[in-house]
C-alpha cells in the first residue's frame, strides 16, 4: 500500500524543489523470510571432538569440543564431569557468540536457565538464502529445534509508483514514472512539471495598454490549484491512485539561502503573516519616481482569507506636509487571486485630483477593516528632476508573473549592429552597371544599447539584480513596449567616494531584428 509521507507546503513556489516521498510496502511478491532456528542444550557435553557444523552457501563454520580450546574460536571447552548442564551452555553460548561471521549474520540469544534445558536461539538479521545455515549437531547434549530455512524475497517484475498531478477538474496535467529503492521508498520531484504548466499559461501577465481609468485587475489564473497522486504499476496493471490534500503552485522561486533559513526555521514563505500581507516585489519600500513612470504592484490574496472585499487605499503626502486619502473598492475578492494594482502619478490622476497642491509622494496599501487586515505600505517619492536620457524597464520579477518598473536616469548609447548576406554568380554578356557579380540578398539590423542607472542607494543596488535574473524585459516610452534582453554576465557597479551612492550599467539587445527602415 502506498504511504504519502513528505510533501511540500499548502502554498509554496513552483521553481523551488516540490518533492513527495512516497512509500509502499508492496513491491514484493512475496516478502521472504528470515532464518531461525533453536539449539536445545539439555546436558553438559564431557567428551572431546564433538561437532557442532553451520553450513552456508559457500561457507562451511565447524564447532569442535576440546578439553583445551586453542584461539581458533572454533573449539568448544568440554565440560568436566562435575560441571552443570546450564553453565556449560553458557559456555557454548560464548563460544558462538565471539564468532565474526555467526554474530553478523544472526541475532543469538541465550534464555535464562530454567526447567531441564536452556535454548539458544538464531534469528538471521536479513531475509533470503544468503544468510541460512543448515545445522548439523554431534553434540550429544545439544539438539536442533524449530528451524526454519531462510527464503529469499520475490520482486514484483517492472514495479513502479507512477505519480502525476491533476489541476482541481482532476484533468491530468503531468505524470512521471519512477522505481523504488530496496526499502520501498521513492521521491517525486514537480517543480519542472508545474513551473513549465504555469510558464505556459498563455492569458494576459498584465494590463497592457495601461489605463487611466481602471486602476486595478484580478487575476484568477495566476495560482495553479493542483492534486498529486501516486499509483503501484505491476502485473502490467496501473493499481489505485492515492491523492494528496489539494496544494497552490505560486509562479517563482525563492533562492537557495532563503529556503536553508526558512528550513532552519521550521518554517516556509508562506506560512510567516508579515510575507501574506506583502506585496508581491523584493524591492525597497521606497521607490524614487516620475510623474510619467507608470507603477504597478501585485498582491496575492491567500489560499486562507476569510474576506471578499478589499480597500485600495492611497495615502498622498503635499509638499505643504498636509496629507489626502482616496479609497477605491474592489470587491469580489476570492482566495489565490491576483490582484495587479495600477499606482503611477499619471494614472493615479494626482494632479487631477489636487489641481490647488504639490504632491511630494503617495503610500499605497490594501485593506479590509472587517477581517482587522492591512498589507505593507508601499511610499513613491516624486522626483521632479528632468533626465535627458531616462530609460523604464518593465520586467518579471523572482514571483514569477508579477511584474516590477525600474527607472535609469543616468547616460546611455545606441548602436546599431547590420548583418547581411550576399550571393555570387558569374556575369553573362557584357558588364553593365546592372549585372555586378556579387548582390545582397538578405540584411537586418538589432538595436544595441547601454545605459547607466544613476546614483543608487545600496539597497536598490542590490535589488537591481532582480533585472538582471530576470527572464523578460521590456523598455517602455511614450512609443509603446519593447521586448528587450539583457546581456551583461555580471553586475559593473561603481561608487563615490564619502556619498555612499552607487550606479550600475546595464548592456541591452531589442529581442527583434528589423529587417526595414522606418524614420522614427
Amino acid at each position: 500500500m502506498i504511504t504519502i509521507g513528505t510533501t511540500p507546503p499548502e502554498t509554496f513556489f513552483a521553481g523551488n524543489p516540490v518533492k513527495f516521498g512516497i512509500q509502499t510496502d508492496n513491491m514484493l511478491s512475496y516478502v521472504g523470510r528470515h532464518c531461525q532456528f533453536k539449539i536445545v542444550v539439555s546436558a553438559a557435553d564431557t567428551v572431546a571432538g564433538h561437532t557442532l557444523i553451520f553450513t552456508f552457501p559457500g561457507k562451511i563454520i565447524t564447532f569442535t569440543t576440546a578439553a583445551v580450546p586453542d584461539d581458533s574460536g572454533l573449539q568448544i571447552p568440554t565440560a568436566s564431569s562435575s560441571a552443570l548442564w546450564s553453565t556449560w551452555a553458557k559456555s557454548l553460548f560464548d563460544c558462538i557468540v565471539s564468532n565474526y561471521d555467526l554474530s553478523s549474520k544472526y541475532a543469538i540469544t541465550l534464555d535464562t536457565a530454567t526447567g531441564s534445558n536452556r535454548v539458544i536461539e538464531f534469528v538471521a538479521y536479513n531475509i533470503g538464502t544468503a544468510d541460512s545455515a543448515s545445522i548439523v549437531s554431534h553434540l550429544i547434549t545439544a539438539s536442533v529445534y524449530n528451524y526454519f530455512s531462510g527464503l529469499d524475497s520475490i520482486a514484483r517484475p517492472t514495479f513502479c509508483i507512477i505519480g502525476g498531478i491533476w489541476d482541481i477538474n482532476m484533468k491530468q496535467l503531468a505524470q512521471d514514472i519512477k522505481p523504488v529503492d530496496a526499502s520501498g521508498n521513492v521521491t517525486f520531484n514537480f517543480s519542472e512539471y508545474l513551473s513549465v504548466i504555469l510558464e505556459t499559461n498563455l492569458f494576459p501577465r498584465f494590463t497592457w495598454p495601461f489605463s487611466t481609468t481602471v486602476l486595478f485587475r484580478k487575476f484568477q489564473n495566476y495560482i495553479l490549484q493542483f492534486y498529486a497522486g501516486f499509483a503501484e504499476r505491476y502485473d502490467n496493471s496501473i493499481h489505485k491512485i492515492h491523492y494528496d490534500l489539494p496544494r497552490n503552485a505560486v509562479p517563482g522561486g525563492l533562492n537557495r539561502e532563503t529556503i536553508v533559513a526558512y528550513n532552519s526555521a521550521g518554517q516556509n514563505f508562506f506560512s510567516v503573516t508579515e510575507n501574506l500581507l506583502s506585496f508581491m516585489t523584493w524591492a525597497p519600500l521606497q521607490k524614487m519616481t516620475s510623474k510619467t513612470c507608470p507603477e504597478l504592484l501585485f498582491f496575492h490574496v491567500p489560499a486562507k482569507s476569510s474576506y471578499d472585499q478589499l480597500n485600495f487605499v492611497v495615502i498622498v503626502t503635499f509638499t505643504d506636509n498636509t496629507t489626502s486619502t482616496f479609497i477605491i473598492d474592489i470587491e469580489d475578492v476570492f482566495p489565490n487571486d491576483v490582484i495587479e494594482l495600477t499606482v503611477g502619478y499619471e494614472k493615479l490622476a494626482l494632479a487631477t485630483r489636487y489641481p490647488t497642491k504639490t504632491v511630494y509622494s503617495w503610500q499605497v496599501m490594501l485593506s479590509n477593516q472587517d477581517a482587522q487586515m492591512d498589507t505593507e505600505r508601499r511610499v513613491f517619492i516624486l522626483d521632479n528632476i528632468f533626465y535627458q536620457n531616462e530609460r523604464v524597464f518593465l520586467f518579471q520579477n523572482s514571483f514569477g508573473r508579477a511584474y516590477d518598473i525600474v527607472r535609469f536616469t543616468g547616460l546611455g548609447s545606441l548602436d546599431i549592429e547590420v548583418e547581411f548576406s550576399t550571393s555570387s554568380s558569374e556575369t553573362i554578356g557584357e558588364y553593365t552597371a546592372l549585372n555586378a557579380p556579387v548582390s545582397k540578398f538578405a540584411a537586418s539590423e538589432v538595436q544595441r544599447l547601454k545605459v547607466n542607472s544613476g546614483w543608487l542607494t545600496q539597497e536598490v543596488k542590490d535589488y537591481m539584480r532582480e533585472l538582471l535574473l530576470s527572464k523578460q524585459v521590456f523598455e517602455y516610452n511614450e512609443n509603446g513596449l519593447f521586448p528587450v534582453i539583457i546581456t551583461n554576465d555580471k553586475m559593473k557597479s561603481f561608487f563615490q567616494d564619502d556619498q555612499y551612492l552607487y550606479d550600475i550599467e546595464i548592456d541591452y539587445d531589442r529581442a527583434y531584428r528589423d529587417f526595414f527602415f522606418q524614420s522614427s
